[in-house]
């Protein structure tokens, strides 16, 4: 357990923490924007409820994609039951979306838009890049998610170049062990707290994702993004 006070928790800590450099690294962030969770699905749910639930008193409207993963997908379908406006911007017959109509659809009661980097089904690269100029056109308050699971360790991608506040990556999809996911949050959305963990208990990962860390795992995903930074 990497939460214990022995030597032998302190020998996993730093197993830890060397994993969160190595993953880290490979996002083009650093550790401590960083946060381990217990699959691609857990991180993505803890960017959509925890957005939304921050998020909530400033607008009603979620922007995303009809072709998300499930695991972003239904998060979105169940607030949107509970009475939250979402738009889902359908693609075209070569799976890519119209860069005009999905931005447009973007307005000052935007509070989440989501959109994946690449499509899990049909490879088709989304314009995740461009959502920061249209969030800003349109005042909104939105944060924006990029599920980037599918795209992690296959095409170049760091934070910075897709202008997205959360992100969510996971190990197997770069041959780590399966049952291990992150979630990158930014900097000033950490410091101005506008995510609320989704899993509460214990406090680990800094409170975003509560629970003892799968140590194993964990170490398994740092040294499959060390081999993945050799492609690039």
């Amino acid at each position: 357990n990497p939460s214990s006070l022995h030597s032998l928790g302190t020998q996993a800590n730093n197993a830890l923490n060397k994993a969160k450099k190595q993953v880290a690294s490979l996002l083009g962030c650093q550790s401590e924007s960083f946060f381990f969770t217990t699959s691609g699905t857990a991180a993505n749910n803890t960017a959509i409820f925890g957005a939304y639930e921050k998020q909530k008193r400033l607008g009603n409207r979620i922007v995303t994609t009809s072709i998300e993963h499930p695991s972003v997908a239904e998060p979105i379908k169940k607030l949107e039951q509970s009475g939250v406006e979402v738009i889902r911007i359908a693609p075209d017959k070569s799976g890519n979306v119209n860069e005009d109509e999905f931005f447009s659809a973007i307005n000052d009661k935007t509070i989440l838009v989501s959109c994946m980097a690449v499509n899990n089904e049909v490879g088709s690269i989304m314009p995740v890049s461009k959502i920061r100029s249209a969030v800003k056109r349109a005042k909104a308050p939105a944060l924006i998610h990029s599920d980037c699971v599918q795209a992690f360790g296959k095409i170049p991608l760091s934070p910075n170049t897709l202008g997205a506040d959360i992100i969510t990556i996971s190990a197997h999809k770069i041959h780590g062990p399966k049952g291990v996911g992150a979630l990158y949050i930014s900097p000033e959305i950490i410091k101005m707290k506008k995510i609320v963990p989704y899993i509460i208990g214990g406090g680990q990962e800094g409170g975003y994702r509560s629970g003892t860390e799968n140590i194993i795992g964990i170490v398994g995903f740092g040294h499959a993004a060390e081999e993945e930074r050799s492609n690039f």
